[in-house]
C-alpha cells in the first residue's frame, strides 16, 4: 500500500485544514496516512478515526540557542519524513510547502506544494517573490485553487501547477424553504481583520434604516473580536448584530437565512461561501484576491461579487436583494448548481490523479 505523508501547521479551524482532512477521509481506504503537524492548538478539528499524526512541537533549544529553531525544525520534519518512508509529501499551505522544500533539497523525496491562500499577500515585494518561487520550482508537483493563484509565481512554476478546486461537502444540508426562512444576513470565518466583517456591519448601518426588520450574525471567533463590539457599541448596532462565536453545527444555524454575505480582503477558495451556495441561500461575495470568489460566481446569476471594502455598494446590492424576494429565490437556486460542479468524487479524484502521475 502507497503511504502519503501530509504537512500542515495545525489543524485549527480554518478552511485548508477542513479540506485537508476531507481528502484524508477520502484516501485513507486506498493509501495509508500520517499527519505532520507543528503545532497542536486549543480550538482543532478531529482526526479521521485511524490516521497516525506525528507533531513536530516546541524547539528544545536553550538561551541564546534558541534562535536556531527554524533549523530545529527542518530537521525534525526531515527525520520524520525520512523514517516514515512516505511515497509522497503533500504540503498544505504555502509557507509550508518551502519549508518541506528546505528540509529536503538534498533529498529526491517527492514534494507536492498546495497553495491555499493568496501568495501575493504573503510574499509582496520582490525580493520575498524570487525567494519564494525560487523554491518552488524545486517541488515536483504545485496545486493552486486558482488562476490568479499559479499567475503568481514564476513560468517554471506555473509548468508543473494544477488547478484544484475545493469541494463541496456532502453533509451540508439544504437551506429552509424560503416561506419558512427568517429575515437574517450571514457571515462565518475567523474574526481576524482580512476578513473585514467591519465592511458588513457598516454596509448593514447604511442600510439599516431600509432592512430595519433584519438582523446579522456573524459566526466566528478570533482577536478581532473586541473591534468589531467596539464598533457595533459605539454606533448603537447590539440589538440588530450579532457576534455568537463559534458553533458546531454552522449550517444548523445558517439554513434558515435569506443572504450570505462574504466581505473578506483576501481569499483562497472560501469554503464558507461554498457552502452557503450549496445550502441555496443567495450569496455576496467581495472580488478579493486570488480569485476564488469570482471563479465560483458568475455575477448577477448564481450570486452577485462587489469591490474589496465598497461597503456602499455591498449595501446597494443586499437591499436590492432583499428587497426583490423573486430574484433572491432565482439566485439561490441558481447557487445550487455547485453541487454538481464542485462534488467530492471529481476534486478528490483529481487529487488522487495527482499524486502518483
Amino acid at each position: 500500500m502507497k503511504k502519503i505523508a501530509f504537512y500542515i501547521y495545525s489543524l485549527n479551524r480554518g478552511g485548508a485544514e477542513r479540506v485537508l482532512l476531507a481528502l484524508i477521509e477520502y484516501l485513507k481506504e486506498k493509501y495509508q496516512i500520517v499527519l505532520i503537524t507543528d503545532a497542536i492548538e486549543k480550538c482543532e478539528y478531529t482526526l479521521p478515526e485511524g490516521i497516525h499524526r506525528i507533531n513536530i512541537g516546541t524547539c528544545t533549544y536553550k538561551g541564546i540557542f534558541k534562535k536556531l529553531s527554524p533549523i530545529w525544525r527542518l530537521r525534525q520534519l526531515q527525520a520524520i519524513v525520512k523514517k516514515e518512508k512516505a511515497d509522497v509529501l503533500v504540503a498544505f499551505m504555502l509557507q509550508n510547502g518551502v519549508r518541506a522544500l528546505m528540509a529536503h533539497v538534498f533529498s529526491k523525496q517527492r514534494i507536492i506544494a498546495a497553495v491555499r491562500s493568496d501568495p501575493a499577500w504573503e510574499y509582496p515585494t520582490k525580493w520575498k517573490r524570487m525567494w519564494v518561487n525560487a523554491w518552488m520550482s524545486k517541488a515536483d508537483k504545485v496545486v493552486c485553487q486558482t488562476g490568479m493563484q499559479r499567475d503568481f509565481f514564476c513560468k517554471s512554476v506555473q509548468r508543473k501547477t494544477t488547478l484544484i478546486a475545493n469541494a463541496v461537502r456532502e453533509d451540508f444540508p439544504y437551506a429552509l424553504p424560503y416561506e419558512q426562512r427568517q429575515k437574517k444576513i450571514v457571515s462565518s470565518g475567523r474574526l481576524v481583520d482580512y476578513k473585514n466583517h467591519l465592511m458588513l456591519i457598516k454596509a448593514f448601518e447604511r442600510a439599516k434604516e431600509y432592512l430595519k426588520d433584519y438582523r446579522v450574525y456573524i459566526y466566528g471567533e478570533g482577536p478581532y473580536r473586541d473591534v468589531l463590539e467596539q464598533y457595533l457599541e459605539e454606533h448603537s448596532l447590539t440589538n440588530q448584530v450579532f457576534l455568537p462565536g463559534d458553533v458546531e453545527d454552522v449550517a444548523g444555524h445558517i439554513q434558515d437565512a435569506e443572504l450570505f454575505v462574504l466581505p473578506s480582503n483576501t481569499e483562497g477558495m472560501p469554503n464558507a461561501l461554498m457552502e452557503a451556495m450549496q445550502m441555496g441561500i443567495a450569496v455576496i461575495s467581495t472580488d478579493c484576491p486570488c480569485g476564488g470568489p469570482r471563479s465560483l460566481l458568475e455575477n448577477g446569476k448564481n450570486g452577485y461579487l462587489c469591490e474589496v471594502n465598497n461597503d456602499e455598494q455591498l449595501a446597494q446590492i443586499m437591499c436590492m436583494l432583499l428587497r426583490d424576494k423573486k430574484r433572491l429565490q432565482e439566485v439561490g437556486n441558481e447557487a445550487l448548481t455547485i453541487r454538481e460542479t464542485h462534488c467530492p468524487k471529481e476534486i478528490y479524484g483529481a487529487w488522487e490523479k495527482l499524486l502518483f502521475n
